[in-house]
């Protein structure tokens, strides 16, 4: 009989991109993952996308990604688990994160005749003895014209008939956005990857985290843009080999950067929408750095609202037109307009204000909001 195997699965780091300090990342790391990978880890698995684009060593998003290798190899030392990871999209990831994974020589280079840390940039099926258990290894943008039978020819070379777990980056078919001119090569379904693996397909590349049948879509660990304003985190997965039951435990990172999006509807008057927008700015003014926008086609409101949000020097303000917006909804499956205002009445109007401020962790009662108002 084998023990559970516990799998901490974090993916989409994007360390180095624009909007998200490389500091910040590594300080949320520390509070929200770090008092995760403890003894009773087995294994660290890496998602793909560790990196936003190339970085340079010199650079903070440099610095800072060896100091989060580093934390990483010395917990996977003292802990005893093992870091298996996989190349994400080659934009992102190049061949960097293979590059940084190289222990130290003052640290173990092996855990009971296994390399500490590998990062995969092939398709390839790894046996772990000691867990009973095996994983197929699945990078981005692989050059096959069929990879599921490249998969199933591994999985049989290595005397298998399934994988316990597949780590994977890239779509899969439910993670689609709807009307695609095209499919990308080597989008599979659930149930065909219900072939491969008894248990867990640990998926990276889509930001948005969430379990469809047994795959584990890990979303990414920051927001990085206004289409990604849910929840973000990591997953911890406890697997056993021997009835293949798989559990999921999702741990939000609260310190994640808040992206909020405002929907004003055409018949919202300035001074209402300044109002909203100021109490939402003055509830972000203990945020280290914040994104908000607003989606609306009026041009004086446009710029009333920039200037205003000038004051909020933590805060990057921006707008978007309604119109465009509407035209990409169908094409973004994700995108996600928290805020939609319509139809709105002098009755119910803060009532409105009051559940799109709740949307976003703010508390502000009707009561309160009628008194704002009414002093315009």
């Amino acid at each position: 009989m084998q023990d559970v195997v516990k799998i901490v699965f974090l993916t989409d780091l994007h360390i180095g991109n624009p909007k998200v300090p490389a500091k910040i990342v590594h300080e949320n790391l520390i509070q929200y993952l770090y008092p995760t990978l403890d003894d009773t880890v087995d294994f660290l698995i890496l998602g793909g996308d560790f990196f936003d684009g190339m970085v340079t060593l010199d650079s903070e998003a440099g610095l800072v990604a060896n100091m989060i290798i580093r934390d990483l190899q010395l917990l996977a030392a003292k802990h005893k688990f093992l870091i298996r990871g996989i190349r994400g999209t080659f934009t992102h990831d190049r061949h960097q994160a293979k590059q940084l994974m190289v222990a130290s020589k003052q640290m173990p280079l092996r855990l009971e005749n296994k390399q500490l840390i590998i990062i995969h940039d092939n398709v390839i099926v790894e046996k772990f003895d000691k867990h009973g258990i095996s994983m197929l290894f699945i990078p981005d943008e692989l050059p096959f014209d069929n990879l599921f039978e490249t998969a199933h020819e591994l999985i049989t070379a290595a005397s298998l008939d399934k994988v316990d777990i597949v780590v994977h980056h890239g779509y899969c078919q439910h993670l689609l956005p709807s009307n695609l001119p095209h499919t990308p090569p080597n989008v599979y379904s659930a149930k065909e990857y219900a072939q491969l693996a008894h248990g867990p397909v640990l998926n990276g590349h889509v930001h948005k985290p969430g379990v469809y049948r047994q795959i584990v879509s890990g979303g990414s660990f920051e927001r990085l843009a206004h289409a990604e304003e849910e929840d973000k985190g990591f997953f911890i997965v406890e697997y056993n080999p021997d009835n293949y039951h798989t559990s999921y435990n999702f741990i939000k990172n609260s310190g994640a950067i808040k992206f909020l999006t405002i929907d004003l509807p055409p018949t919202v008057t300035i001074p209402v929408a300044l109002t909203m927008l100021q109490d939402v700015a003055e509830l972000l003014v203990g945020e280290i750095l914040a994104y908000v926008r607003i989606k609306t086609d009026d041009p004086i409101l446009r710029h009333a609202a920039k200037e205003m949000m000038k004051k909020y020097q933590n805060i990057v303000f921006s707008y978007d037109s309604i119109s465009r917006s509407k035209q990409q909804i169908d094409v973004v499956e994700n995108e996600d307009l928290k805020c939609v205002l319509q139809p709105m009445t002098p009755d119910n109007l803060p009532g409105i204000i009051s559940k799109f401020l709740a949307t976003s962790g703010i508390t502000l009662t009707t009561e309160v909001i009628k008194t704002e108002l009414a002093e315009l």
